[in-house]
């Protein structure tokens, strides 16, 4: 008998996680289908935490899905990625948000790892990267996320690891 991993899939922003047993031979791929059969194609998963969506192509468990791990599905992008023809910018134009107003950045490269943006936006060792997404929920930006494709005119912001409501 396979041993399946329990994971908690969040379909939709603001809805609550689910429980899920998946086979962690099967591709991400498959998993997407399963869940979304009619609109397969224009989802991604992401690990909660990361910032990069799982490779359709890889089995879960190659692609870093474990026990206890919060899925999040998000509706790909229509500029396109990486994974399926389309152009990636090579020198993305990102924006960081701060209290002083909006600074433009051009990315050296593309994609980017964790700590390569966070580098570039000089983010202090004891703040967070966030990565806006309109009308969902914000992506944290994993430090040791290895590849992190950009899109042009991303929105990113920082906040402190740890906050403290005392101290705005």
């Amino acid at each position: 008998m396979k041993e399946l991993i329990e994971v908690f899939l969040i379909e939709e922003p603001g809805k609550a996680p689910r429980p899920h047993l998946l086979d962690p031979e099967k591709t991400v791929d498959i998993l997407i289908r399963e869940i979304f059969p009619d609109r397969h194609e224009e989802i991604d998963i992401f690990i909660e935490g990361e910032g990069m969506a799982c490779d359709r192509h890889h089995r879960i468990h190659d692609c870093g899905i474990r026990r206890g791990h919060r899925l999040h599905f998000r509706k790909r992008p229509h500029h396109g990625d990486s994974h399926h023809g389309h152009q990636i910018p090579q020198h993305p134009k990102l924006f960081l948000d701060t209290k002083e107003g909006v600074k433009e950045f051009t990315a050296p490269k593309n994609p980017m790892s964790g700590k390569e943006l966070r580098d570039l936006f000089g983010v202090a060792a004891d703040y967070d990267l966030w990565e806006k997404v309109p009308g969902e929920d914000d992506i944290r930006i994993d430090p040791s996320a290895p590849a992190i494709v950009l899109t042009d005119c991303e929105h990113f912001y920082t906040a402190p690891s740890e906050l403290n409501p005392g101290s705005f």
